[in-house]
């Protein structure tokens, strides 16, 4: 029986199991639905008498614009809720209300107003004393709890940025986000423009907004922070201009690719051997290899032919290759027992394609899963959280 013929009987890769889809080969994008965001968050406002009543109002409003459309607090029944605290400080910090405060809304609208401690006669405004309490806040009441895997994060909204030697908000900062905090500024300028654009030196990368900042903006912000890898030996696909709702991890276990095939069915919630639909996909995909011990000559990606054409392995079914095609010079091979795709590093190029036969030639390979997000919740009893 030629290697083809056991391909077509194995159970994980029958044809008759995965329906065969002409469609063109798109890249999962981060899910975009508010009313399932799944975060932590604490709020940080600046009270101080720079702020003013009024910019207390206008932050509010904005906050509460911006979460509305979520699920805020906690059910049983749904995973896909958002928890949010509330800081406050000038030259100190108060903690206004705790992860599981039960928020009040106004005409179908969150009500953050009543809970901010009012403009401080105090003209001093410490972002270090907010963050550290906002902090401290998460520590206390997300990581250790139920909740620990999910992403937590500190929107901070000042009119001013102070703070120098033991002051300096920029080490608690570095701290914060160490963590695995990500850390959101919204500047309220109130007539110190030079000091409000510092809060930047403290968010995390694309993460500093101005009070004109849009509600869409900074929502897709918060979309983005909820789309990550299951686990740290997970790498998101990611070009300088977008992240994508796709998880790599490369495997040093030569194995074939039926077993390796198996293997990544398993990794993951549907998780399957990766595809390279782009050239930026295939270039992110042999960065991450390179970084692999023993993995930067060749791996298991998943191409596979059917009745003559080549497809891409995928959860949901499979799609044609696309545009874009990477073969190697004299590749592929027109044998029926080389059905199945693999990358490999051809004498004076790049890593390129060349097809295999699924039962015979080892390699590591590469694994991919969708992202969790608020399309796909992932479970705590899963990762490294």
């Amino acid at each position: 029986m030629t290697s083809s013929k056991i391909m077509n009987n194995l159970p994980l890769i029958l044809i008759g199991v995965y329906s065969i889809l002409a469609t063109f080969p798109v890249e999962r994008k981060c899910g975009s639905n508010m009313e399932n965001l799944w975060l932590d968050v604490v709020l940080v406002v600046d009270n101080s008498e720079g702020m003013t009543n009024d910019g207390l109002a206008a932050i509010s409003s904005k906050l509460a614009s911006i979460f509305s459309p979520a699920q805020i607090g906690t059910n049983p029944s749904n995973s896909k809720t958002t928890r949010i605290g509330m800081v406050t400080y000038n030259s100190n910090a108060t903690v206004d209300a705790h992860l599981n405060h039960n928020w009040s809304k106004n005409d179908g609208m969150l009500d953050f107003y009543p809970m901010m401690s009012k403009i401080s006669e105090d003209s001093t405004s410490f972002v270090k004393y907010g963050l550290q309490a906002a902090q401290d806040l998460l520590l206390s009441e997300s990581y250790g709890s139920d909740r620990s895997h999910y992403k937590k994060m500190i929107i901070v909204c000042a009119s001013t940025y102070k703070g120098t030697g033991k002051d300096d908000p920029v080490p608690v900062a570095i701290g914060v986000k160490a963590r695995g905090i990500k850390i959101l500024t919204i500047a309220y300028d109130q007539g110190n423009n030079k000091n409000v654009e510092e809060l930047a030196r403290i968010s995390s990368p694309g993460l500093s907004f101005k009070q004109d900042a849009s509600i869409k903006q900074i929502q897709e912000a918060l979309l983005e922070v909820n789309c990550f890898c299951p686990s740290t030996k997970w790498h998101q696909y990611r070009t300088p201009y977008q992240s994508y709702g796709t998880c790599i991890q490369p495997v040093n276990l030569p194995s074939t690719w039926t077993a390796a095939n198996n293997s990544c069915h398993y990794l993951w919630n549907n998780s399957y051997l990766a595809s390279e639909f782009t050239p930026e996909k295939s270039q992110f995909i042999i960065e991450i290899v390179k970084t692999t011990d023993k993995m930067d000559d060749a791996y298991h990606i998943g191409l596979l032919r059917i009745d003559g054409e080549w497809y891409w392995d995928q959860p949901c079914g499979r799609v044609s290759v696309g545009n874009y095609e990477n073969w190697a010079y004299n590749f592929p091979s027109q044998s029926e027992d080389l059905s199945v795709g693999m990358a490999f590093k051809a004498i004076g190029d790049p890593l390129k394609w060349k097809n295999v036969e699924p039962l015979w030639q080892t390699s590591g390979y590469v694994c991919e899963t969708a992202a969790c997000d608020t399309d796909n919740y992932c479970d705590a009893s899963f990762g490294d959280y």
